[in-house]
């Protein structure tokens, strides 16, 4: 682009900035109203939206113990072929845990363990008395019955799967389990009963499968009669005696609590200061269209 080309393009824009910033000064009134209807929107959503309360727990992954490890890994084989499961290593452990804590089958429970589903459905956070309340158009909180049909418990599901959130930092390993929801003191009592439970149902599994293997290898180490097979069941069923010891001893079974769930005063959403933001933005952009609109309309009908 040549240097008198480059000018007359510079020129060119300010006189188009110009004129922009010309219209807006002469429908001055337009702009403000627009504006102004775009905030109070805004201010209007803000205030009609609930607000939703997140709270999470920071969770750290519990590691088996080095020498555990190397004779699980060592054992690996020989249990295999005998049909017993002593790949107990953590890394595998904590991937099979965090699926499972994010299964329908394991939510499914969870609704049903704790009749969450009125919670879900019918149930809003009464900011002034900071209680809950159920919609009495849909469930009788003293009797517990639905005044209408009772939903399914997928719906509750559907719910429960949008506002939990699981997330690992792959970083440091650390696990963060969050829930976002209208009730605080419920987002708070959810995750860390999510987290107790997910405990559990590892822990049970484990020492089950455990104390079956055990079962198993004595019936077979009563069988046996060469040495050397008796030496490698001996090691087996002390891996799997480690399992039923350390499930017993330890609550916190796949996940340790580095910082539990809190009740937070303060909501994520409505964001008042980004939706004040928006709204001004839409604003200026719809009145500077709805002015230009104007002109063009008024261009347009003085040329006919």
């Amino acid at each position: 682009m040549s240097d008198v080309s480059e000018q007359k393009y510079i020129a060119d824009q300010e006189i188009d900035f110009k004129q922009i910033w010309f219209e807006i000064v002469a429908n001055r009134m337009i702009f403000a109203v627009v504006t102004t209807i775009s905030l109070l929107l805004a201010v209007l959503y803000i205030f009609v939206t609930p607000p939703i309360y997140r709270s999470e727990a920071l969770l750290s992954p519990v590691s088996v113990n080095e020498s555990s490890s190397q004779l699980l890994n060592q054992l690996g084989s020989a249990a295999g072929i005998l049909g017993v499961n002593v790949s107990s290593g953590s890394n595998q452990k904590i991937v099979n845990a965090i699926a499972t804590l994010k299964s329908r089958v394991f939510l499914l429970e969870f609704i049903e363990k704790y009749s969450l589903s009125a919670e879900l459905l019918a149930s809003k956070w009464d900011e002034t008395t900071n209680t809950s309340e159920y919609d009495e158009k849909k469930f009788d909180g003293v009797n517990k019955v639905w005044l209408v049909e009772p939903p399914s418990i997928w719906d509750s599901l559907k719910i429960l799967n949008s506002i939990l959130k699981v997330s690992e930092d792959p970083g440091n390993g650390l696990i963060t389990v969050s829930i976002e929801w209208q009730n605080p003191v419920q987002a708070k009592q959810w995750v860390n009963l999510l987290i107790s439970d997910i405990n559990s149902l590892i822990k049970k599994r484990d020492l089950n499968e455990a104390q079956t293997s055990i079962e198993y290898l004595q019936r077979q180490l009563n069988r046996t009669q060469l040495v050397e097979m008796q030496q490698v069941l001996y090691q087996i069923i002390e891996s799997q005696t480690r399992i039923v010891m350390l499930a017993d001893v330890n609550d916190e079974y796949v996940f340790q609590v580095i910082d539990p769930a809190i009740q937070q005063l303060s909501s994520v959403w409505p964001n008042k200061q980004l939706l004040l933001f928006v709204g001004f933005l839409i604003g200026i952009f719809s009145s500077i269209t709805i002015i230009f609109l104007k002109r063009s309309y008024i261009t347009i009908l003085r040329s006919n």
